[in-house]
């Protein structure tokens, strides 16, 4: 359930931000340029829909599973 509205808000963004003409020409130049294809988004969408649980997992553990892990601990300085 949440990777499918996790989907869903990526997507729907894309949406958003691809309604206006200028947005949507610049966004597909710079995917015409950096070699992706004007037609990129396109791909994209596929490509999210595409996603799986079991995907998101193997990565995840990929760069998470026992790596070191930092605490930072942020607060207000003392009053004097």
């Amino acid at each position: 359930m949440e990777l499918a509205r996790a989907k869903e808000k990526l997507l729907g963004q894309q949406d958003i931000h691809n309604q206006s003409n200028d947005a949507f020409a610049y966004a597909t130049a710079l995917d015409e340029l950096y070699g992706l294809g004007f037609d990129h988004y396109k791909q994209l969408r596929k490509k999210v829909e595409g996603i799986t649980l079991d995907e998101i997992k193997r990565v995840a553990n990929k760069y998470f599973l026992d790596q070191p892990t930092v605490t930072a601990v942020v607060r207000p300085l003392p009053r004097k």
